[in-house]
């Protein structure tokens, strides 16, 4: 059982961030990429996530868009079955600011956000 170098806590295997504070538990492996035939490799980051697009989807479509754009599936659907009463729409803001904020550093594969 992998344990979280930020809060502490012990996770279960198989998973790339902390289920308590969210944090990644092992960093992304960068995935190396020929620029030209002069072998020279540049690590790269596959297709980082915008904090900012994920903000905004969180503000202005606030039915977990935000978290679905970031891979959080389960986050995203809860928030989509309680918009209908209201408290989802509050949880969604709310996750908007904790997103913009910079409290989210990773998505749900583990690959840091872009500012």
């Amino acid at each position: 059982m992998p344990q979280c170098k930020q809060c502490g806590a012990q996770n279960i295997d198989g998973i790339a961030n902390c289920e308590y504070c969210g944090s990644p538990l092992a960093p992304p492996k960068p995935v190396f990429v020929e620029q030209n035939q002069m072998t020279q490799t540049v690590a790269t980051f596959p297709e980082q996530k915008s904090r900012l697009v994920a903000a905004l989807l969180q503000f202005f479509l606030p039915f977990g868009i935000g978290r679905f754009y970031l891979g959080y599936v389960g986050i995203g659907v809860c928030q989509l079955l309680t918009a209908s009463i209201y408290i989802g729409l509050l949880w969604s803001w709310a996750d908007g600011v904790y997103i913009i904020s910079g409290n989210l550093k990773t998505d749900a594969q583990g690959r840091p956000l872009k500012d």
